[in-house]
């Protein structure tokens, strides 16, 4: 094995002590932290010279004297280099008289001299000797007798041997380290899951993170806390390396030396260490453990944890803790304030960066943000940049731009070899093509071609090693992995898979010029084409690339590349013979359609934004994994044909393909899954066949101008937009959507009529419907608007009143709820004026009473507040104050009804939705996943309201 540097040097005489003492002292050093160095750690073969090199890189060395010490050369020659190194003043000597008295050394050296050594104390190196037994034995150490008890007095160096550490300024470790901001909080959520204060509650807890995320430092700080509270307690650190390097057999001898505080000859009787230790609860930190084999050999059956013990596990993968602690504790990374005293602290000498120096100011904030809170890269970049000039600072920067920091690579590289390669695969093709993706999505595209439940698997396992999160129903790659993850692809370019996204690289792979590899080992290709100048490339580019899965030319300067057409040119036509391509995302494609060599058995993403394409293919092909279809802006696109083999798509988007007249009905009927179809401004589309696409929730014709007959295509739509077509009126059988929540008719001009349910209802009922963002108790409301909050994406107020009628018998068969709604400038013309909530229109005239009360919807379309707008305000901002009074009056006679009390009001913004979603429900709602009690609000016709995803946040809501 590969010996790291170490900080204790043991050197003594192995015919004495080595299978016992030295044995026990051994494990309790690396059980309490300490890198201590053995000559049997070296490897078999080497030469022996090399133990001396070993003293000098040590710290301490512990001279264990015992009664046959000096009739070792050996150990005689390495206490020479150790007095040397005392001398240079790079190492510190601890004596150990094990069994023998430090007056009794001398005469012990003379006789090995001269009855073992021949006539060794004639000769200069004699002299050394004695020199160097003198300077040792001369330095406080530490004795044991004859009757001494062995187990104490190896708990008495071990103590020495950190007392020691802590005084010498030069350590290996770390010269200066920072108390960890905001540790007290970390401390404080960990403690809450130890559940301290509950005696006889037995705990185990996990700690999982990222590399470098403070995972040790935190239980560290938790066990010395807590430590004084128990008779048995344990930190057992680097967990993974000491099994990997001493075997399960002596790492469990190890861990119950540390708990029961002496040596153990034999494990051959467990069960008696199991009954000693069943007498006294113990606290048990277990340090970097990378495999559930691991914690089964230190804590086997359990059966010896007394009740009221509690335990620790710190791990980079929970997986192995699911048993144990199935929400383990995830430490956060720093905030940024965190993060930028953390990172001051290494990088300024004064420990604090001074705010005068505004240039560090600005690069220090750079650095913070570039580590993203991970404590050991802020700390590894700030001892780099400590009493460095700003020129040495601005050119890490640069660097750390292109390239991570190495320190940082080395750590990250531990948990990357420790993944299978499967796991390897999705890691880096996340970080290359698929960060900040839906997880279902990402999920979908990493699938292999005959099991795609691996990709849910490796995601999972991905997550639970803290190589990426799930946020937000996203994959998110922390930004020092995502860089890791792109340096790897980088260093790849010899491998058997190769994912390119320098611009250079893929321009080699397209012209056959990759350097000692083929273009057949490219997996994945990201070209961002605002980097490329026109280049013409032959027909067969792709023919070589046999293993290629993901393809995506894109340009991050204009997702649109406005200018000019696409820069690959195939003048002689391009063949695309790619069997196993699952993405497939070409912005401009140049070609009328793709090639007929194309093989879409195992595509799911197929994006052709901006093509030129009139049609994607001549006949049907095979596609069963096709789930996303995007050919938005393809305005020479006359037809949508050849996916009656596609009974897997989900959504299909075909906006802005102004070409687009009409559409298939023996296609479309396939489609069993679409739960989405935009179609927006497709300005030639007039005719939509009857069908039934049982699974379609939105459908969205905003804009399609000749589109003059609205069909119901699916009783099952939740969002309808219809917004901007020639739609003459609605079908009768719309009652059916008894799902629909969004309609959208803004400018539909040609509309003769729209059915009053959809634009205002009343019914019983007590509290006001939660999308109303602004409510209040009583008749008076005054929300606080935000800035020109009537946009040109605004679309009208919704308004509610909560009816009481407990002391009014109802005279009249017409009711109104009215609101009269004042803004800031009341002496502005119009400033004032009244809207209707929503009426109750009954026929007779019998006067009858209500039990309950009523819940009164109602509307104000945008055209009527714009014109109110103008008027009040022909220049500068929109008020943001408003006083909203609801009452209700007899429909007849327009008077007010006193009896009738308004108890509850709201209010909201209706806007239009934008184009992209958003929200993790939303996404799941359009990748055809259920999604129960969503509300929406109000959006409008000229007339009357509809229903909307998007309204106004507002703190003026009651509970």
């Amino acid at each position: 094995m590969v010996v790291q540097e170490p900080l204790v040097f043991l050197n003594f005489r192995g015919a004495d002590v080595r299978d016992s003492f030295i044995s026990f002292l051994v494990d309790a050093m690396r059980i309490a932290g300490i890198k201590v160095f053995i000559d049997n750690d070296e490897m078999k073969g080497e030469d022996l010279n090399i133990l001396f090199r070993r003293i000098e890189e040590s710290k301490i060395a512990l001279v264990v004297f015992s009664r046959r010490y000096m009739e070792s050369k050996w150990c005689l020659n390495e206490l020479v280099t150790i007095k040397k190194c005392i001398d240079e003043k790079k190492l510190v000597a601890i004596p150990i008289f094990f069994k023998v008295e430090p007056d009794e050394l001398t005469e012990l050296l003379d006789n090995a001299c001269r009855e073992i050594h021949g006539n060794a104390h004639d000769t200069h190196i004699m002299k050394k000797w004695m020199e160097a037994l003198t300077c040792i034995k001369s330095k406080t150490g530490l004795t044991f007798k004859e009757k001494s008890n062995e187990a104490n007095f190896v708990k008495e160096i071990v103590d020495k041997v950190l007392q020691r550490l802590s005084t010498i300024q030069c350590l290996e470790e770390e010269p200066k380290m920072a108390t960890l901001s905001g540790i007290e909080y970390r401390l404080k959520q960990v403690e809450e899951k130890m559940c301290f204060d509950r005696g006889d509650e037995t705990r185990i807890v996990g700690i999982v993170g990222m590399p470098g995320i403070g995972k040790t430092t935190l239980a560290t700080e938790l066990f010395n806390k807590y430590r004084c509270k128990f008779n048995r307690c344990v930190n057992f650190l680097r967990i993974g390396e000491n099994f990997l390097d001493f075997g399960p057999g002596r790492l469990r001898k190890m861990f119950l030396e540390g708990l029961l505080q002496k040596p153990i000859a034999k494990l051959s009787d467990e069960a008696t260490y199991d009954d000693y230790l069943k007498r006294n609860k113990v606290f048990v930190v277990l340090d970097d453990v990378s495999s559930a084999t691991e914690i089964e050999v230190l804590l086997g059956n359990r059966n010896w944890i007394k009740k009221g013990s509690k335990i620790v596990i710190i791990t980079r993968d929970r997986a192995f803790i699911t048993e144990f602690d199935p929400n383990p504790y995830v430490v956060p990374r720093l905030n940024p304030r965190d993060g930028w005293k953390h990172f001051s602290f290494y990088a300024f000498e004064a420990g604090i960066c001074d705010l005068e120096r505004r240039d560090y100011v600005k690069m220090s904030r750079e650095f913070v943000d570039y580590a993203r809170g991970n404590p050991l890269a802020l700390s590894l970049l700030g001892r780099d940049l400590v009493g460095k000039g700003e020129v040495f600072w601005k050119a890490t920067l640069d660097a750390l731009a292109k390239c991570p920091n190495q320190s940082i690579q080395e750590l990250l590289k531990i948990s990357y070899n420790e993944l299978s390669e499967k796991e390897k695969d999705a890691f880096l093709d996340i970080g290359c093509f698929f960060r900040s993706e839906d997880e279902y999505y990402a999920r979908s595209l990493l699938g292999s071609r005959d099991h795609d439940s691996e990709a849910a698997s490796q995601i999972t396992d991905l997550a639970f090693k803290s190589l990426i999160s799930i946020s937000g129903g996203r994959v998110e790659m922390h930004d020092l992995l995502h860089t890791f993850a792109l340096e790897l692809c980088s260093l790849s370019t010899n491998q058997e898979k190769c994912r390119l996204w320098k611009c250079q690289d893929i321009i080699a792979a397209l012209q056959d010029k990759m350097i000692n590899n083929s273009v057949k080992t490219v997996r994945g290709i990201s070209l961002d084409m605002s980097e490329v100048t026109d280049m013409p490339l032959d027909t067969s580019v792709f023919t070589k690339m046999c293993n290629l899965l993901y393809l995506k030319f894109y340009n991050s300067t204009c997702p649109r590349e406005c200018e000019g057409d696409c820069k690959l040119n195939f003048p002689d036509g391009l063949s695309l013979p790619l069997e196993e391509v699952r993405y497939f995302d070409w912005l401009k494609f140049p070609l009328e359609e793709l090639p007929s060599d194309f093989n879409p058995k195992d595509l799911v993403d197929l994006r052709l934004p901006y093509s030129k394409i009139t049609q994607v293919w001549k006949v049907p092909k095979d596609t069963p994994k096709l789930k996303w279809l995007d050919l938005n802006n393809s305005r020479m696109l006359q037809k949508v044909s050849g996916f009656s083999k596609a009974p897997n798509l989900l959504r299909v988007n075909l906006e802005g393909c102004t070409s687009l007249d009409c559409f298939s009905f023996k296609e479309m009927q396939t489609m069993e899954s679409l739960v989405f179809l935009n179609l927006r401004g497709c300005t030639s589309l007039w005719h939509l066949q009857d069908m039934n696409l049982i699974s379609l929730k939105t459908l969205i014709l905003s804009g399609c101008s000749n589109l003059c007959k609205f069909p119901l295509i699916s009783e099952n739509l939740e969002s309808l937009y219809l917004d901007g077509t020639a739609v003459r009126d609605l079908p009768s059988d719309i009652v059916k959507l008894e799902r629909l929540v969004s309609l959208n008719l803004k400018d539909c001009r040609m509309l003769n009529f729209v059915s009053r349910a959809l634009i205002g209802t009343c019914y019983p009922g007590y509290e006001v419907p939660p999308w109303f963002s602004h409510q209040a108790y009583g008749s008076v409301l005054e929300p606080q608007l935000p800035p020109h909050w009537c946009d040109n994406k605004f679309l009208g107020i919704a308004l509610c009143a909560i009816v009481s009628f407990r002391d009014y018998s109802v005279k009249s068969n017409r009711l109104v709820a009215k609101c009269i709604c004042e803004f800031e400038n009341l002496d502005a013309p119009g400033s004032r004026f009244s809207v209707p909530v929503e009426g109750w229109f009954e026929t007779g005239d019998e006067p009858r009473t209500i039990e309950s009360d009523h819940v009164f919807i109602g509307y104000i379309s945008w055209l009527n507040i714009k014109k109110r707008r103008e008027e009040m305000f022909k220049t500068g901002c929109v008020p943001t104050k408003a006083i909203l009074r609801f009452q209700v009056t007899d429909g007849r006679t327009g008077e007010d009804i006193a009896q009738c009390e308004v108890v509850k009001c709201g209010f909201c913004l209706v806007y239009e939705p934008d184009d992209e979603v958003s929200s993790a429900a939303e996404r799941r709602r359009m990748n055809g996943e259920s999604q129960e009690d969503e509300v929406r609000t109000l959006i409008s016709t000229e007339d009357g309201p509809i229903e909307t995803p998007t309204t106004a946040k507002s703190e003026n809501s009651f509970s």
